[in-house]
């Protein structure tokens, strides 16, 4: 009857989540169990009660078992996706709890997620997914580490990036999230990435950064493709570090690929940098030019 009469209780959606925290607890029958289920990942697709609902399931010790949240995950994955900030941010909180219980594809599915969530122009949502994507790392198996390599490869240019952010939470929390990445790849990062001074301001840090990441990252993920990406950022601290990498991870690029592809699309970009309005992002474009034509 619960279930049955859920769609027309709309408006008394607090209250239904209360009657299915008890219905859960005392009933056992799988097929019941899903019923319920269904109806609360009903709820949390309506729009007007997801955030209702989503804040239940964080303060509320609802008896879930493991089934029950492998059929919720879905929806509250969903949740990463909406535009409103607070649903977002109870989402990656209530899934920050969930993350040891989820299964592999779950998991590999919310790391993509998250990952399309850095840089988001939300702060917190940008710094959150991070955070959540660290816990994924420490959550995947042994046996399942190869399915998410990939992720976790193309990771490690936006963490290393945002490292440098404007907003000091953000630059703080990719550090950690990237040593993690670091320790599931079994690599032992420079200490010069966790310096505290901006890169652009140490450019000899900077070139056994990218030594260390430009020899480590051959052959397996193109680096100076995605941080080429990041020049057009909003962010100067973002650009301006960018710009930098690329003109020393030009060194490292794979000889035959450049007299393939040759390097105009990367000076390409470099020369639009030369008209910035910015002073000191002009000097570093004209020096990654420099560096990307000897190549």
């Amino acid at each position: 009857m619960l279930v049955k009469n859920a769609e027309s209780r709309f408006e008394k959606v607090p209250e239904v989540m209360g009657v299915i925290c008890a219905q859960l607890s005392i009933i056992s029958q799988p097929r019941v169990r899903q019923q319920i289920i269904s109806t609360v990942s009903l709820f949390i697709s309506r729009p007007k009660y997801t955030d209702i609902v989503l804040s239940h399931l964080l303060c509320q010790p609802i008896p879930y078992d493991r089934e029950d949240i492998k059929r919720l995950l879905p929806s509250i994955l969903g949740s990463l996706c909406e535009t409103d900030e607070r649903i977002v941010l109870l989402a990656i909180q209530i899934l920050q709890k969930l993350v040891r219980m989820m299964d592999f594809t779950t998991l590999a599915a919310m790391m993509r997620i998250l990952f399309s969530l850095f840089g988001d122009v939300r702060p917190d949502v940008h710094h959150f997914s991070m955070t959540l994507f660290g816990a994924s790392i420490k959550s995947v198996k042994h046996t399942h580490k190869k399915g998410v390599e990939n992720q976790v490869l193309e990771s490690l240019v936006p963490l290393l990036l945002y490292s440098q952010d404007e907003n000091a939470s953000i630059a703080e929390e990719s550090k950690p999230v990237l040593k993690m990445c670091s320790k599931f790849l079994k690599w032992k990062l420079p200490q010069e990435v966790y310096g505290k001074d901006p890169f652009y301001l140490k450019p000899v840090e900077v070139r056994t950064i990218c030594k260390f990441f430009g020899k480590k990252c051959k052959g397996k993920i193109d680096i100076l493709v995605q941080t080429l990406m990041y020049s057009k950022n909003a962010k100067l601290s973002i650009r301006r570090t960018a710009v930098l990498f690329v003109g020393l991870l030009s060194k490292y690029m794979d000889c035959s690929e450049a007299r393939m592809k040759g390097t105009d699309w990367i000076q390409d970009d470099l020369k639009d940098l030369l008209h910035d309005p910015e002073p000191s992002l002009r000097i570093l474009a004209s020096q990654a030019l420099f560096r990307v034509q000897r190549v």
